[in-house]
């Protein structure tokens, strides 16, 4: 009988290995990009998009999240004056909107994280590819990953420091001397979540714009959320989204909203109301300075009786 019992703890600690929690993937993040790609001499398709998670789904006994891409693109000129005659600059097409439309999945275990491609859309991540290692030091090299192949270029962590989000204290890896944090934890790298690294970029460029959990950008630096609009409804649905910042803050927050007469209330993980106010402008402020680390539930609640929440976390 004890063999049985082992067999079964064994048994549910692989099943449990492959279908770890995906910290990284916490508070609905959002990733702006922007690409440039040459059609032409000096004449660029430039497109805006999101990386954005909705749902889970199971494939192979591994649990990923869903990530959905949309955005927008148009014709850029990039010399000075006007196209010459036959460039397809020279009468560029209206800005086309996209999306939203299932991208690939995504699952983080421990301090990886691994991307698959829908097998329809072509993509560098064929099977379940790793796409980070954060689990680095000063001196490591950047191990051979979906979206850095091995190349001539050798990538080595030269210095790290940290930042906080809503998933709590994330390392940023400088990479070859640069002056800039290359790589962050649970967040991608500056160039981009799955777009391929560096110097594999022949014709086209590609940088990341934005990083953001619940509506609050941690990357480049706080601010509001990251998450573009593409249609009439989604304009509708992101001006009545309060915002939020800092965040994560000391105990101050500004919050920023399209309603006045809002109710506010804040309370803590269990339920428990800890303030209430009706705002009576578009911007309004909260101390939680006395209450002791840890996360909130900002709740905001127009004239409807719609609540929309956001989660406050406290140094």
């Amino acid at each position: 009988m004890k063999y049985f019992y082992k067999f079964i703890f064994i048994f549910c600690l692989s099943f449990a290995g492959k279908t770890q929690i995906n910290s990284y993937l916490n508070n609905n993040p959002c990733w702006k990009t922007q690409s440039m790609c040459e059609i032409a001499q000096t004449c660029y398709t430039v497109n805006v998009y999101n990386y954005f998670t909705n749902g889970d789904t199971l494939i192979n006994s591994y649990q990923y999240k869903k990530i959905y891409k949309k955005g927008y693109s148009y014709a850029q000129y990039g010399a000075p004056g006007m196209p010459p005659a036959g460039n397809p600059c020279l009468s560029p097409p209206p800005t086309y909107f996209y999306g939203p439309v299932l991208s690939f999945f995504i699952r983080s275990a421990g301090k990886k994280m691994y991307a698959l491609n829908i097998p329809a859309i072509s993509g560098p991540c064929n099977g379940d590819s790793l796409l980070y290692d954060f689990g680095l030091n000063v001196g490591d090299t950047l191990p051979t990953t979906c979206i850095n192949p091995a190349s001539s270029t050798i990538f080595k962590v030269t210095a790290i420091d940290s930042i906080n989000t809503l998933n709590g204290w994330m390392r940023r890896f400088k990479l070859n001397g640069g002056n800039t944090f290359d790589l962050i934890e649970g967040m991608g790298y500056k160039n981009g979540l799955i777009e391929l690294m560096p110097p594999n970029v022949v014709s086209c460029g590609w940088n990341l714009q934005c990083y953001s959990q619940d509506n609050t950008s941690y990357y480049p630096s706080n601010g509001p959320s990251c998450m573009l609009t593409t249609t009439i409804q989604e304009n509708k649905d992101q001006a009545q989204k309060p915002v939020v910042y800092p965040n994560p803050s000391s105990g101050v927050y500004k919050i920023y909203f399209t309603e006045s007469n809002a109710k506010i209330e804040v309370r803590n993980v269990i339920g428990q109301l800890l303030q209430s106010n009706l705002a009576q402008s578009n911007t309004f402020e909260i101390d939680l300075s006395k209450e002791t680390s840890g996360v909130y539930i900002l709740n905001c609640i127009d004239k409807q009786g719609e609540t929309r929440s956001v989660k406050l976390l406290k140094n």
